[in-house]
């Protein structure tokens, strides 16, 4: 969904990359504020969802990771085709779609915004499979991660909290990852995230703005409402 800026001569547009699996429907709310607040402040806003998934075409069993970073780059394209500079906010797991971007796109004016960013492929997977085999265990059923992984490496979906999983999203998720290092060359990037998550041990470099929220202040996606200070710090750097 595009929200045109109110002026109708937008200088610049907002970017917002979906994140993965629940995480898409829980940051929607979220996502659609701060489109809407991109629009009344001058900037072209975009909101997409990824193939076979929200209300795109295909059976989410069908997805792969190629397949979305060619949507990624097709949706950049076609606002940078639009207006002058394209500014990017990533919520959690969206966060993994940049690195398609950083390869092959000129992000060197670009603004990027990532909130509470998952930066390794892999442990997003291990989180997903981990929820998976507590369900099973719950329900009386044993099984392990390793065991779920040989079954997506031989080709079979697998099914995680109403999703399936297929083995092309499973491969090229694991093997994604974001690195601090790579935003080196963005006209500016911050990240705002809770003080306690250590993005996998990665510092943030100079070359990015950090805002440590109090713990308290974290948004688990499962809240319906982010708290206020977390919209402030996105809504301060995306718009002025």
């Amino acid at each position: 969904m595009a929200w045109p800026g109110v002026d109708g001569n937008a200088d610049r547009g907002l970017l917002l990359l979906p994140p993965l699996l629940e995480e898409a429907n829980l940051a929607r709310s979220f996502q659609a504020r701060i489109a809407r607040g991109a629009a009344h402040a001058g900037h072209t806003a975009l909101v997409f969802d990824l193939s076979c998934t929200g209300d795109s075409s295909g059976a989410f069993a069908h997805a792969s990771w190629a397949d979305w970073q060619a949507d990624v780059e097709f949706v950049f394209s076609w606002m940078a085709d639009r207006v002058p500079r394209v500014d990017i906010l990533a919520i959690g797991s969206a966060a993994l779609h940049l690195p398609v971007l950083l390869d092959t796109r000129d992000l060197s004016s670009a603004r990027i915004c990532l909130v509470q960013p998952m930066l390794n492929g892999d442990a997003v997977v291990t989180d997903w499979l981990r929820i998976r085999v507590a369900g099973a265990l719950i329900a009386g059923h044993r099984e392990t991660q390793a065991e779920l992984r040989q079954r997506l490496r031989a080709g079979e979906a697998v099914e995680l909290g109403g999703y399936e999983l297929s083995p092309g999203v499973y491969q090229g998720l694991v093997d994604t990852r974001l690195s601090f290092q790579d935003l080196a060359a963005v006209r500016s990037s911050r990240v705002v995230d809770a003080p306690t998550n250590d993005n996998g041990g990665q510092a943030a470099t100079s070359a990015i703005e950090r805002v440590d929220l109090s713990a308290r202040w974290s948004w688990p996606l499962e809240q319906p409402e982010p708290p206020q200070a977390l919209t402030r710090a996105v809504t301060e750097y995306l718009y002025r």
